[in-house]
């Protein structure tokens, strides 16, 4: 297999996967593309979920899996950060929240990367030609609220990405069947792979890839440092 995907969910794979084609612009890449995680269950998430991230990246699945995948993606959303169990405090020296996109994903990596050298020391720096990262500041939602919306004052948005997107699919007759309304009466996204595959085709079809990239480049600064790591990997 070219990639191996470790996601939180199924909804960050679908993406990732159709957006992988997109950056390779090969929709039968998709065929070399293999799930390596979410499984089993978890305290947040029925599929998946941080703890299970970071749970695989410890282990001997994860340094096994190289035996048999070219390269491996790691996804994580960083609205975890603060969690316990992460523990990654995102303020800078003198308390303040960090707006720096650069500066918010450093840290995670290197959460993640201390994860993997628990599972054995020096494994990281043999191995990580062979990694890309995908850490989506603050969710992986955000980037496809950015798709939709086109409105340049939002290019800046790193917060409440689910809540953003769903509302933005609800002025879209065609867009609005990926939401819900809960018994509450907000609206949120129906998060199944289905759902999220659909919504990221404009990444992966070869007439409309190229362009999505592009904008999305021109909005997120996390969606273009996870193709900076993309690009090193097809340079080698």
């Amino acid at each position: 297999m070219e990639f191996g995907l470790i996601c939180e969910g199924p909804t960050d794979q679908a993406v990732l996967e159709n957006m992988l084609c997109g950056l390779y612009d090969d929709e039968e890449l998709f065929e070399l593309i293999t799930e390596l995680q979410p499984g089993g269950k978890s305290d947040t998430n029925k599929d998946g979920g941080w703890e299970r991230v970071l749970e695989y990246l410890a282990s001997h699945k994860f340094r096994q899996a190289f035996t048999t995948v070219k390269n491996i993606v790691i996804q994580i959303d960083t609205d975890v950060a603060n969690l316990k169990g992460f523990d990654v405090d995102l303020r800078d020296d003198g308390g303040k929240t960090l707006k720096s996109v650069t500066e918010i994903v450093a840290k995670v990596k290197s959460r993640l990367v201390k994860q993997i050298e628990s599972g054995e020391a020096g494994f990281f720096a043999e191995y990580d030609s062979r990694i890309i990262f995908a850490i989506t500041v603050h969710s992986l939602e955000v980037w496809l609220f950015k798709h939709y919306n086109k409105d340049v004052n939002k290019a800046k948005l790193i917060n409440g990405g689910e809540k953003q997107l769903a509302q933005e699919l609800l002025k879209d007759k065609k867009l609005k069947k990926y939401t819900e309304r809960t018994k509450g009466k907000a609206v949120v996204m129906v998060k199944n792979y289905d759902c999220y595959t659909d919504l990221s085709m404009p990444f992966y079809e070869s007439k409309t890839c190229n362009r999505s990239i592009e904008n999305l480049l021109k909005r997120d600064e996390s969606f273009k440092l996870f193709k900076g790591y993309v690009d090193q990997i097809r340079t080698m």
